[in-house]
């Protein structure tokens, strides 16, 4: 959680991996909290997954692996409509993250991912 002014995201999903194939779990454990840089993009817009990004790696003290992979990953792990995820946003006070935005902001994130290293 950020420190100071500002927003912050919990990532909760990338806290409970540990289940699965050990090298998928692994490789999206490395690739800088994918759903909190997923979550970020939809809650805040195209560059706020960059900002996760930077911090996980200036704590890590090291490059990120996998980024763009374990983002595609992140990014179709939502719901394909985002199905109740715009009503449990405006329940917190976020009713500007409906379905048509937050669905832009999803697909916006996945183009991102399809376009970087390592996908394809």
């Amino acid at each position: 959680m950020a420190s100071g002014p500002g927003p912050a995201v919990l990532g909760w999903v990338a806290g409970v991996l540990g289940t699965g194939r050990p090298e998928v779990v692994r490789g999206l454990r490395d690739g800088a909290s994918p759903w909190l840089r997923c979550d970020a993009a939809l809650c805040y817009g195209a560059q706020a997954p960059a900002h996760v990004l930077r911090g996980w790696q200036e704590q890590a003290g090291r490059p990120a692996d996998r980024v763009a992979y374990c983002d595609l990953v992140a990014a179709l792990s939502s719901p394909p409509d985002m199905g109740w995820f715009p009503l449990s946003m405006a329940l917190q006070g976020r009713p500007d993250l409906d379905r048509p935005n937050m669905l832009a902001r999803r697909d916006e994130f996945l183009r991102q991912a399809l376009a970087g290293p390592g996908v394809g």
